[in-house]
């Protein structure tokens, strides 16, 4: 089994170990995130850039199961030439 790391973020004289703030250095610094019992960078976009993304594909997609419900729920019109057939038949 691995080892359990107890030691502290704090490195004394109101410093915290790097991604730590806060009191205590209890919180993680904006742009870390928590992991166990570390603050980690979080790498790639920003979670803001993250958030506007999926917002608009939500959009987009509500918008198209919108579309789909409106084309569904049309009366399809036949043409004429199918409605003589089958009033032969």
């Amino acid at each position: 089994m691995g080892e359990i790391d107890n030691e502290s973020p704090c490195l004394g004289g109101n410093k915290c170990l790097e991604g730590f703030e806060g009191m205590s250095c209890s919180r993680c610094k904006k742009g870390y995130y928590r992991f166990q019992r570390t603050c980690v960078e979080c790498k790639g976009e920003n979670t803001e850039t993250s958030l506007a993304w999926a917002y608009f594909f939500l959009l987009v997609a509500f918008y198209l199961a919108g579309r789909c419900r409106l084309t569904v729920s049309k009366p399809v019109l036949k043409a004429p030439l199918v409605s003589a057939l089958e009033t032969e038949m």
